[in-house]
């Protein structure tokens, strides 16, 4: 009788509920009715986004990113664009003892919509239109996908404005990351197709499927793409094990595998010219595919494990300047230049839609994904990461764990939306109200912890320096934080104070759905942009102009004196805030040292071993310039503004406030050697070319015995006898920065090793006199041939094939998804 009157009562509540909802005038009607029309919600996002960066667009404003430099200006940042399908130079030989141009890459996905902006647009305004492009796909595919899985369109939108808006993703505008930013913005297009494509049974879709895997690939940056293929890859097993649940058809089951299958394949070929080569280069060799360890070199696992999510950076999803970012980062990552942080809001739903485990299989599978990325994220934390390095491919070529975050910040904002319809919508009384009481109690939490915050933060910092330990510097950084800390769980308790009254009000019905959405609207862009903004960096364009036309008269000077082949150690840009400057670039100069993610992997033990002594010399407030590698780089002139006094140095130019040395002990760019010694090992080699007594210019160090042509190496008296001319027969284009080809012709009575002083890579090809001949590695870094007595012609081109044969791929690929898409079209207007 009892459960009578309840079930009686509870009708009736939810009657009085309703019929008091449709008397209420509320805003909601009007925004449910505007968000129905076809281009509202699409407008919508590209307003805010145009508003967003609306100093980068109407204003003369650009920006400036701390990887790329001053993005849209003269040459520098966005304006560098491969045509994929082009011939293009791919050597860089003024850096870095020569590397590939960006190991010979394209990022052709958004550089295309860049490259149509920049024909009626200035540079940097076509940046900040860049950026808006981006903002937009990322709050409009984010949209799509959560009406594909029938939310209601305030929910979505919501969902959108956070995940175009969070910082997690806005902060990549800081350092110009523009690949992982389009990865994040695509990665919702790859969840829609695949929902779609299982909802429709539709070839199409899978059609579409593959060009979004296509276009996820050719952003360039292969370990965001690969973690969104991770994703996607888990969605389909889910999607395909409840499809089986459901129908029991092993038809579909098998189907549908196969569609997908055929969906990866297809996208992996349109983009085979964007990730062949970079995942070719850095399994083979740049410094990611190192696999022993040695002088200068990082163990492959604690280089995988490097930058995680650390302890404070997990805290910092709820409190987002806990451990700080940018100049004052305190945590134990070397730098912190972008946020994992992606609103209050779709964290505490998150943790609220984990009650409705058992009624929604897909809060299910996103808790999955949440947790999955979460713990990888975390990196050497936990054992979790260990056992993805070892058990999944391609992990041991990747650093930085966190990277992962974008997929446990999307599957937060998904269940976000789950949640938002489950606590606003009521479809049962009773399953409702238990869920609104235990989302009250997660409220109580979260109040207790901002006020916990507010009032204990000093303390909490002091316990926290207690339990991990950190350097002095970062210290006094964490104790300055205290004010930032406290204003976080200042705004926390505000932000969980106005959701409550929220949800009091509409669980009691005095305010209208409409009224929720649009302060849960303005509390999504006040909670991210309070973090957002520390990211943008707006520069007059005037003031950019005058910074980057600046000329260093040091460097004028140089180039005015010498114009042959040489290497600069720029001593004075080296040490900067205490730490080597390594991103230092001058137009016509040729730098000795350099970065680069994917730095050829024996140069990098190199440059490794000189920073690791620099480090010990300045930490004795001593310098005594390391000449063995300077010399084997062929550092002919040294920058600085201290005098120096070392017999190898000799005072060559002086232009206030820098004095340039010339290096007399510097080893030729290139050179015609007859001595030469076989050491097999490439450790002793390594010692060898680096210890003070060894001779670059008189002889050469190889790994493998010469051919037989070759012969001993000549005494002391027919060297001195023999009359040897080398002659650089292109050398008026060596600082044109990118130079694929080395033209010599070398005269000589005797035979002899040309030594070409350009890093080795296994795609160098040689020709003697137009006959190909072996390339050898010589001197540890650089590589040279045997040349016979007499006059010759040598040769040298880079000539990587896996860009050659990639970029065809790419072409039919991308023919066949033409004909596809066509085909497809045909077919449904027929059945139709």
């Amino acid at each position: 009788m009892g459960k009578g009157k309840t079930k009686k009562s509870r009708r009736a509540a939810l009657k009085k509920r309703q019929k008091k909802v449709t008397t209420y005038p509320n805003l909601y009607t009007s925004i449910a009715s505007f968000l129905q029309h076809k281009w509202a919600v699409p407008l919508l996002f590209f307003v805010l986004s145009l508003l967003y960066f609306s100093k980068f667009v109407f204003q003369n404003y650009a920006f400036f990113a701390s990887d790329s430099g001053y993005m849209g200006t003269l040459e520098k940042g966005l304006g560098t664009f491969v045509n994929p399908f082009a011939e293009s130079s791919l050597w860089v030989n003024t850096f870095m003892g020569g590397q590939p141009a960006s190991q010979g890459l394209s990022q052709y996905t958004f550089s295309v919509f860049y490259r149509v902006f920049n024909l009626i647009f200035n540079g940097y305004r076509s940046v900040g239109i860049y950026f808006v492009l981006m903002t937009f796909a990322a709050g409009y595919f984010m949209y799509i996908y959560i009406r594909t899985l029938n939310i209601r369109r305030e929910f979505a939108f919501i969902a959108g404005l956070f995940y175009m808006f969070a910082p997690m993703f806005m902060s990549f505008t800081h350092a110009g990351h523009t690949s992982k930013m389009g990865v994040i913005a695509l990665l919702p297009l790859l969840f829609t197709c695949l929902e779609k494509a299982f909802a429709a049974q539709k070839f199409r879709y899978f059609v579409y499927l593959g060009g979004v895997i296509a276009l996820v690939t050719g952003t360039a940056h292969l370990q965001y793409a690969y973690f969104s293929f991770w994703a996607v890859g888990f969605y389909f097993i889910y999607k395909v094990c409840s499809s089986f649940l459901e129908n029991k058809s092993y038809t579909r089951l098998l189907r549908n595998t196969g569609l997908f299958a055929f969906a990866v394949v297809l996208g992996l070929t349109i983009a085979a010219r964007g990730f062949v080569p970079q995942y070719w280069h850095t399994t083979t060799v740049s410094k990611r595919a190192t696999t022993q360890e040695g002088p200068g070199v990082t163990s492959t696992f604690e280089y995988a494990a490097s930058w995680p999510l650390n302890q404070e950076e997990a805290v910092s999803l709820l409190f987002p300047k806990f451990s700080n970012y940018l100049d004052d980062y305190w945590g134990r990552n070397a730098l912190k230049h972008n946020s994992e942080y992606f609103g209050l809001y779709p964290l505490l739903l998150f943790i609220a839609g984990l009650m409705l485990w058992r009624r929604e299989r897909r809060v299910r599978f996103f808790a999955f994904l949440f947790f999955f990325a979460f713990l990888f994220a975390l990196g050497p934390h936990t054992p979790f990461f260990k056992l993805c390095y070892y058990l999944i491919p391609g992990l041991k070529s990747f650093r930085g764990p966190s990277m992962i975050s974008f997929l446990f910040s999307f599957s937060a904002i998904v269940v976000m939306a789950f949640s938002l319809e489950a606590l606003f919508i009521q479809r049962d009384t009773k399953r409702d109200d238990a869920l609104f009481n235990r989302f009250k109690k997660l409220l109580y939490i979260a109040f207790a912890l901002g006020a916990v915050f507010l009032i204990f933060s000093t303390p909490i910092l002091n316990l926290w320096s207690s339990l991990f330990s950190t350097q002095a510097v970062m210290q006094q950084r964490m104790m300055n934080n205290t004010g930032a800390i406290s204003m976080d769980a200042f705004l926390m308790l505000l932000f969980c104070g106005i959701l409550f009254l929220l949800f009091w009000f509409h669980h009691n019905r005095k305010i209208g759905l409409g009224i929720v959405v649009v302060v849960i609207g303005l509390v999504a862009v006040a909670d991210t942009w309070r973090i957002d903004k520390d990211f943008l960096n707006p520069q007059p364009y005037t003031s950019i102009m005058r910074k980057e036309e600046q000329k260093i008269q040091v460097y004028e000077n140089l180039k005015e004196i010498d114009r042959s082949p040489y290497r600069v150690f720029p001593e004075h840009e080296y040490l900067i805030r205490g730490r080597p400057n390594l991103k230092f670039t001058y137009p016509d100069i040729a730098l000795a040292f350099g970065f680069l993610d994917f730095t050829l992997k024996r140069f990098d033990k190199v440059q490794t071993y000189f920073i690791n002594y620099y480090y010990s010399i300045v930490e004795d407030n001593q310098w005594t310039p390391n000449f063995p590698i300077l010399n084997l780089l062929n550092v002919k002139y040294y920058i600085t503004p201290i005098q120096r006094k070392n017999e190898n140095l000799q005072m060559k130019i002086v232009a206030s406030p820098y004095i340039v040395f010339e290096n007399k002990g510097a080893f030729p760019y290139y050179n015609l050697v007859h001595r030469y010694r076989v050491i097999e090992n490439h450790d002793d080699v390594f010692r060898t070319v680096l210890s003070p007594g060894f001779r670059g210019d008189q002889e050469v160090i190889l790994e493998k015995e010469p051919p037989a042509f070759a012969g001993e190496s000549a005494d002391s008296a027919s060297i001195a006898q023999s009359q040897d001319e080398v002659e650089f027969l292109d050398s008026e284009d060596f600082y044109s920065r990118k130079k694929n080809i080395f033209q010599f012709s070398v005269k000589s009575d005797l035979p002899g090793f040309f030594i070409l002083s350009e890093n080795y890579h296994p795609e160098w090809k040689a020709t003697i006199d137009g006959e190909e001949t072996e390339v050898y590695v010589a001197n540890y870094l650089w590589k040279g041939v045997f040349v016979p007595a007499g006059e010759h012609l040598i040769v040298f081109t880079f000539i990587p094939l896996e860009i050659l044969y990639s970029r065809w791929v790419s072409f039919f690929g991308f023919v066949i998804f033409i004909l596809l898409l066509g085909l497809t079209f045909i077919v449904e207007k027929r059945s139709t």
